[in-house]
């Protein structure tokens, strides 16, 4: 299971690319870097939400964890995704 979801995640991360480099989308490295953290951050809080359910922990610790991990990791997401956005728009207004 584990390998059929790192193929997975690797052809989206080509599609990704190909998209990238279709439309002419400059993604800096620390752009890159950001998106990485952001997406290891979330998979870690998402892992122990899932783990936390699993074992019926208390009620609310589940959420204090996705809360805790997986939220600053969506928001690092979207910070890496709106850099290279708001730059690509920029320079079409430009010129």
């Amino acid at each position: 299971m584990t390998f059929l979801i790192g193929v997975l995640l690797g052809i989206l991360l080509l599609a990704l690319v190909l998209l990238l480099r279709y439309y002419k989308i400059d993604v800096r490295w620390y752009e890159w870097l950001l998106a990485g953290a952001g997406f290891l951050l979330f998979i870690f809080g998402w892992q122990n939400f899932v783990a936390t359910r699993a074992e019926h922990w208390n009620p609310g610790t589940p959420a204090t964890f996705f809360l805790a991990f997986g939220l600053p990791g969506i928001l690092i997401l979207l910070v890496a995704a709106f850099l290279p956005g708001w730059r690509h728009y920029r320079e079409r207004i430009k010129g």
